[in-house]
């Protein structure tokens, strides 16, 4: 772990990012006092299932302030919209209210319709 100049905590996820490394990251998390980075750019691997076992984790646990997420792809986008789970514009992860999920599936299920077409 590594800090900003801003004080947030930088979390670097290396190699594979599977459902042991995701409850360990859930584990790290519950301790930090506030609002944190997770930088996935040097993940070689992750895997859907840790995805899942991460934002499960979110939905149960007390949530921190701010979660910002560095490198995911378009792939693991759409695995977070699934869950209802959004990044805004600065990388912040964040549960998306029912309305909006239901709109953003639409968005995420025409949108791969188009790229198929």
């Amino acid at each position: 772990m590594s800090w900003l100049p801003s004080g947030l905590s930088v979390i670097a996820i290396e190699g594979t990012f599977d459902g042991a490394a995701a409850r360990q990251l859930l584990v790290i998390l519950a301790h930090l006092p506030d609002a944190c980075v997770i930088d996935f750019s040097r993940a070689e691997d992750v895997q859907l299932h840790a995805l899942g076992t991460l934002l499960i984790g979110f939905d149960q646990a007390k949530p921190l302030s701010e979660v910002t997420v560095r490198g995911w792809n378009k792939y693991h986008l759409a695995v977070i919209n699934s869950f209802g789970y959004s990044l805004d514009t600065r990388g912040r992860l964040y549960k998306r209210a029912g309305d909006e999920m239901r709109r953003s599936a639409d968005l995420t299920n025409n949108q791969s319709r188009e790229e198929i077409e």
